[in-house]
């Protein structure tokens, strides 16, 4: 009994070992080319900014923040209603609050923070993820998920040559 369980663990451990080491081989020199997104934000006049960089019919929009050294996430901003949104068009709260059926916002902290932004639409969405901890929300150029930053909220991927 001691001695097939020895090595039934040993066996998984072997396991364990075998797909370790197919991942790291997987993390050559070889990279795939990304873009920055679905999701991008920047600030303007002390404001957020949104943009999505795939044309959606949405029907929520919420926007979460929270503060450093806290757990907690506080709802800064619920849009609902039915609004098609192109690839790469800014969404100000103007535009939001003239084009959504129901908006509740609350301007967020702009730096020292994490952010979330997330699009609902069908039954799917599109999420942003900003951690703002040290910085904050640029003023000149597009912040996307992998904290890159760049003039246009939706640039074309690295290595597609376009």
């Amino acid at each position: 009994m001691i001695q097939l369980f020895m090595s039934t663990r040993r066996t998984s451990h072997t396991a364990l070992l075998t797909v370790l080491l197919i991942s790291l081989a997987a993390c050559g020199p070889f990279r795939v080319p990304m873009a920055p997104g679905p999701v991008a934000i920047k600030q303007v006049n002390s404001d957020i900014v949104l943009a999505i960089c795939s044309s959606k019919r949405i029907l929520q929009i919420v926007g979460q923040y929270r503060e450093r050294d806290t757990k907690e996430w506080i709802t800064f901003l619920d849009a609902r209603g039915e609004v098609a949104l192109e690839q790469g068009q800014e969404i100000d709260m103007v535009f939001i609050s003239e084009n959504f059926d129901e908006v509740v916002y609350e301007r967020p902290p702009l730096q020292g923070a994490s952010i979330n932004i997330r699009f609902v639409y069908a039954q799917n969405a599109l999420l942003g993820s900003y951690r703002l901890l040290e910085g904050e929300i640029p003023t000149g150029g597009w912040l996307h998920n992998d904290e890159t930053v760049t003039e246009e909220p939706c640039p074309e991927p690295e290595g597609t040559g376009a």
